[in-house]
Formats: structure tokens, C-alpha cells, sequence
């Protein structure tokens, strides 16, 4: 039961005849209908990903195990690399295949392809032009607990003890990011179950990643026997990823930094409400931010009626343009009117576990009993997705990005009477058709800390 079914190689002349050489005399045409013609989501990009080998001991016995490779398998690209149509300027030929539907096709015929796909900003920036969505893929926030914890990456050869990783669904490989600002020493253990799902908070948007908060002991904690063990912000700014350049940089500084916060996107600006300083604080358990990354500016936005929020380290979930956060109460943060929102009863009375979207529609996910519920806005209530026993139990921090038809989450490493797992890994679900399916992702290393999906890079 693959998750991505594998089309055999196609023959150049096939490949071709997937291209619609009309739109070269009607550009419109190429443009009009990308819902129809274009596989826009992570399922049209991603080649055949075959099982490499079932789960060592599982109660749920349909997933498999992929085995992504750590390294790019297409070769780097040379001045001595074959043209791309053969009797065809490779401009031209730019032209020809930026519009062939599916990535993976393309990614499947030749070496030269391979590079075009993977190297060319040109080829990808063409295919957006003509209405293309950009290539998904999964970011994920790794923990190697063996590195050494430094708060500077001035030696290169120590290895951080935290460290961003991209997943490439086209060639099946893991890529590592450059180290972010300040590393610091992220603390991932929380007192009392604190901000335990989600103890680095993240965002992101359709090509930024954000990282927003998170904690770590106090630096004078050490020598005051009464500060031992406290726990402070990690973040004196937002840390932002621009997947186009590839490089990190710090937003503007937070007015009081945080942890423990809710955060999401909305409107392309980056939301953070709530959460702690060093102290806790009535005034900045209510209070709310809206950020800019373009004009590097915070804005101040309505307080929040309630303090429920301020240790819960959850995620502000854009579902129809609206920010939706629920801990104890519900609440929407509509950035049309930039007012606070009562949520509908039924939705919140539903809400019962961790929340995706997934093509517009609204998912619950319980963690404990591993139930999938959807959303149904006309009626304010929820109604059960039929799926196999134990395929989402004890997942976490589920994300879709732009993925069209499937979400993903973490399944951590555990060890019961019926089941073990020696590591993390990230199960991806697919939900389109009758039955859900399920393939799990292993990471490179170490323990998933978060995990966003947003566009691909070119390498």
C-alpha cells in the first residue's frame, strides 16, 4: 500500500506530448485552467516512493517506512550537461517543459532533467508565471541530543545541537538548512506538561519560515538557588528562513519576548499572541501582535478577552483566512476588522484535539484515541472520518502547507506491549479517496521538535 503509486518511465516523445504546445499560440489557455491541468499539490510533485520495509513491530500494519537518502542523487549541474530537447536551444526547451503537469515526470527521465529541476530558479520561476503552484516540502526542526549545545556557530565543526532540515519529495532526500541566528540552548522539556505539543513555536508562510518563540534556562539561574531550573525566552525576535534565498535573518524585536505563545499567518503577517516574558504578566497574557516582515514592523492589535492562552504553546490555525486558537475557550481572529471573535458553539465544542487544514476543510485530530474528525461550517458541527485503527494515535503537530488531499505529523519514539518505535518519524497521511493511507518519514537524526510545510528550494 503505497502512498504515491510509481508511473513507469516515460519515453521522451511521451513526455513531450504531455506539454501543450498550443499555448505557445494561446498563452491564456496554459493559464486559465490550473485546477484542471496542474497537479498543484505535494501528490503531483512526488515521485514513487517505494516501502523500503515494514515497521519492525506495529499494531497499525499498513504503513511503510520510507528510507530518503541524505544527500541530492542528481548531479551537480556542468557546463559539459546534455541539452535538454535534443535539436533545441535549452531556452526554448525551458519553455517546453516548464508547462509537462508533474514534476516528478520530469524528474524521472533524464540527469539533465534532474538538474533543471532541482538548479534552475529560471525553470521554477516560468512554471509559477504560468500558474503553477510551487513545490511543497517538509521543514522540519531536528534535536541531536549527543552535539554540543554552543550558543555560536563561529566553529563550524561543532555540530548544533538544534538544526533545520528540509525534506525534497522529488528526489526523496533531507537537505540541511544553514544554522539560524543564535542558537542558543533551546530548552524542549516543560514543567507541568507546559507548552509540551509544541515547545518551539512556529509559523509559516507560503515561502517564510518562522521561528517565533521557545524557552531556556535562565543564564543566572545557575548560581541563584531560587532561579534554578527557571525558564526563559530564547527569542529576542522573530528568526526568519526565506526559502528563495535560502538564508536566515532577524525580524524586528519583539517589544517583550516570549514563550509559551500562540502564533499563525494571516493576511501574510505573522500573528503572536499571548504566552509569558520571564515573569508571568496579566497585560502580555492578553496582548496581541501583528508583524510585518516586509516593512519589518510590529503592530499592536486587540487584546484578547481572556489569559487562558498564556502558557499554551499552540499554533493559530488559518482556516478560511481567519486565525482560530482554542485552549479552554475559542476564539478567531478576524484580520479584516482586526477584532477578536467568539468561535461558533458546535465548532468549539468539537475541537477536541490538534487542528489542520486540508484543502479548505477543518480537521480535528485526537491524539489519545487517534480519531479524525471534519469539520462541517453550515451545520457548526463535526462528523467522523472513517480511517484504520490506529493511524493517527498519538500523532502531533499535524501540517499541510499548500498540500493538496494530505497532512502530516510527528508519531513519537515509544515502546508498549504492543508496539515499538525506537525514533521519531513523520507520518504522512493521505485522505483522498475512500480510506486514508499512510507512509512514515524517517528523519535524518534525533528528536522532531516542529515541523512546517511550505515551498521547496532551489538548490
Amino acid at each position: 500500500q503505497v502512498l504515491f503509486p510509481s508511473p513507469p518511465f516515460l519515453s521522451l516523445h511521451a513526455l513531450i506530448a504531455l506539454c501543450n504546445f498550443s499555448s505557445f499560440h494561446s498563452p491564456a489557455a496554459a493559464i486559465a485552467t490550473p485546477k484542471n491541468s496542474v497537479m498543484s499539490s505535494l501528490r503531483s510533485h512526488t515521485p514513487a516512493l517505494e516501502p523500503s520495509k515494514k515497521r519492525t513491530v506495529s499494531s497499525f500494519h499498513s504503513v511503510n517506512v520510507l528510507q530518503p537518502s541524505k544527500k541530492r542523487c542528481s548531479p551537480t549541474p556542468s557546463a559539459s550537461s546534455s541539452e535538454l530537447l535534443p535539436g533545441l536551444p535549452d531556452d526554448l526547451a525551458l519553455l517546453c517543459l516548464a508547462r509537462v503537469p508533474s514534476l516528478s515526470l520530469l524528474w524521472r527521465v533524464s540527469a539533465s532533467w534532474q538538474a533543471m529541476v532541482s538548479y534552475s530558479a529560471y525553470f521554477h520561476s516560468l512554471r509559477y508565471s504560468l500558474g503553477f503552484k510551487r513545490q511543497q516540502w517538509l521543514y522540519a526542526l531536528l534535536h541531536n541530543p549527543s552535539a554540543v549545545e554552543t550558543s555560536s556557530h563561529a566553529d563550524m565543526s561543532v555540530a548544533p545541537a538544534f538544526s533545520w532540515h528540509a525534506y525534497d519529495p522529488i528526489s526523496n532526500s533531507w537537505h540541511s538548512l544553514p544554522p539560524f541566528p543564535h542558537p542558543g540552548d533551546l530548552h524542549v522539556s516543560s514543567p507541568s506538561f507546559i507548552g509540551l505539543l509544541h515547545p518551539v513555536q512556529c509559523a509559516s508562510s507560503a515561502t517564510k519560515l518562522f521561528m517565533v518563540a521557545g524557552s531556556r534556562l535562565e543564564k543566572g539561574g545557575i548560581n541563584d538557588t531560587k532561579r534554578q531550573g527557571a525558564l526563559e525566552p530564547a527569542l529576542d525576535c522573530p528568526l526568519i528562513f526565506d526559502t528563495q534565498t535560502q538564508e536566515w535573518s532577524e525580524g524586528a524585536p519583539f517589544r517583550i519576548p516570549r514563550k509559551w505563545c500562540a502564533c499563525g499567518i494571516a493576511a501574510g503577517k505573522l500573528l503572536v499572541a499571548s504566552g509569558c516574558g520571564r515573569e508571568w504578566d496579566m497585560a502580555l497574557s492578553k496582548s496581541a501582535q501583528m508583524y510585518d516582515s516586509g516593512a519589518r514592523k510590529w503592530v499592536e492589535i486587540e487584546c484578547l478577552k481572556s489569559s487562558t492562552f498564556s502558557r499554551a504553546g499552540i499554533s493559530a490555525l488559518n482556516y478560511k483566512g481567519k486565525l482560530h486558537m482554542v485552549s479552554g475557550v475559542g476564539v478567531i481572529y478576524n484580520p479584516g476588522s482586526g477584532k477578536w471573535e467568539d468561535m461558533p458553539r458546535g465548532m468549539k465544542d468539537g475541537w477536541s484535539g490538534q487542528s489542520v487544514v486540508v484543502d479548505g476543510k477543518l480537521y480535528v485530530v485526537e491524539e489519545s484515541s487517534g480519531r479524525l474528525k471534519v469539520y462541517e461550517e453550515s451545520k457548526d458541527e463535526w462528523r467522523s472520518v472513517p480511517i484504520e485503527d490506529g493511524m493517527l494515535k498519538q500523532m502531533q503537530q499535524p501540517v499541510a502547507g499548500a498540500m493538496s488531499g494530505m497532512f502530516c505529523g510527528i508519531i513519537r519514539a515509544r515502546s508498549t506491549d504492543q508496539e515499538l518505535q525506537t525514533e521519531d518519524v513523520i507520518r504522512i497521511v493521505n485522505i483522498r479517496g475512500e480510506k486514508p493511507k499512510a507512509v512514515d518519514l524517517r528523519p535524518p537524526f534525533g528528536k522532531i521538535i516542529a515541523m512546517q510545510v511550505l515551498s521547496g528550494m532551489v538548490l
